[in-house]
């Protein structure tokens, strides 16, 4: 059997593997055959790249990596080709923007979806969402390589108070919202020292500037994209993760965090609330406001033993995201689909 799977696989220029890029180097463990397309960042030759993989690559199933905007455009045509060419398709949803894109573009995301085999996704916030326009969804979560996430348990932290946040330099991911929260904390004369890792999506010299204009450059540093296996010690130096996202289809980065013992604070968005209870494996914030995150950063500055537990529950939490619980999953599902 051998698989093609389609999407966004940009880890030589984003620094970090995503989930569809994972599963695919794993299955190949399992003597399935593997074929990705596409690597490269320019969005035109990406798809024409698609296109040519689709029709020329000797491939029994494809599976489609589902995004909203224009990336469903892609997801789309990929559809379509592999059903042209006779192949059993798998569409896996992953855009949390997805339930606010499927009202302006009712009729291209049916088709899309009628077309597959088999529709999955990572989050029980979409499988919920679709199901209840009709469609049969089956869940399978994403999962992350325990041994590369080792454990430590994290002492109750004294100021400064070191916070990590993981995500690229756009405005879905809000990177902003840190910067002013540790403008908001420092002013209330608290010792904080951000860490923001990730690629520059076109926000990383406003935020810069940003830091500047409120003269934090001794409490946040920014480190642009790093490598995938580089991550963990940034998990392990830190003491609490802070998640600032308006949408998250299921949150591979807080899975990591909590992997790795490291408590989080999240907004209260799509898969978070699903995967995670507040105040017992995570602390959630109802706005997405530099404000809101400031308060419960003082909370558990105030409250500090508090940590230990919510980090705790949430490490125990993933450990049921491992590859190796998951394995029979992805196996049956290529195979009912072939």
């Amino acid at each position: 059997m051998t698989v093609l799977f389609i999407g966004n696989f940009l880890s030589r220029s984003k620094g970090t593997l995503n989930p569809s890029e994972k599963i695919g180097a794993l299955l190949q463990k399992e003597n399935i055959g593997v074929l990705m397309a596409s690597a490269y960042t320019n969005k035109v030759i990406r798809l024409l790249d698609i296109i040519r993989s689709i029709l020329f690559s000797r491939f029994d199933i494809g599976h489609v990596d589902v995004f909203s905007g224009q990336a469903f455009t892609i997801a789309s045509v990929a559809a379509r080709l592999i059903k042209w060419r006779g192949k059993p398709l798998i569409l896996n949803l992953h855009g949390g923007a997805l339930p606010e894109y499927y009202p302006k573009a009712k009729d291209r995301v049916r088709a899309a979806f009628l077309m597959a085999d088999q529709l999955c996704t990572p989050s029980m916030y979409l499988k919920n969402y679709f199901e209840k326009e009709g469609f049969d969804i089956q869940y399978l979560p994403n999962f992350i390589e325990l041994e590369q996430f080792p454990y430590t348990p994290h002492q109750v932290p004294s100021e400064p108070l070191k916070l990590l946040w993981v995500r690229a330099f756009i405005h879905i991911y809000n990177p902003k919202l840190p910067i002013e929260m540790v403008r908001i904390l420092a002013e209330k004369g608290h010792s904080i020292q951000l860490t923001m890792v990730g690629p520059d999506k076109g926000m990383m010299a406003e935020c810069k500037a940003l830091i500047s204009r409120y003269h934090l450059e001794k409490h946040i540093t920014i480190t642009g994209k790093i490598p995938n296996h580089e991550l963990s010690r940034y998990y392990q130096d830190s003491d609490l993760f802070i998640n600032t996202t308006s949408y998250e289809s299921f949150g591979v980065c807080v899975l990591e965090a909590a992997a790795s013992g490291l408590p989080v604070i999240s907004s209260r968005v799509g898969e978070i609330p699903y995967l995670w209870e507040d105040g017992q494996t995570i602390l959630l914030t109802d706005a997405i406001s530099s404000e809101a995150f400031a308060e419960k950063v003082e909370q558990v500055i105030k409250q500090p033993d508090m940590l230990k537990t919510i980090a705790q529950h949430a490490f125990e939490r993933s450990q049921a995201f491992s590859w190796a619980n998951l394995k029979p999953q992805w196996l049956s599902l290529l195979k009912t689909s072939a």
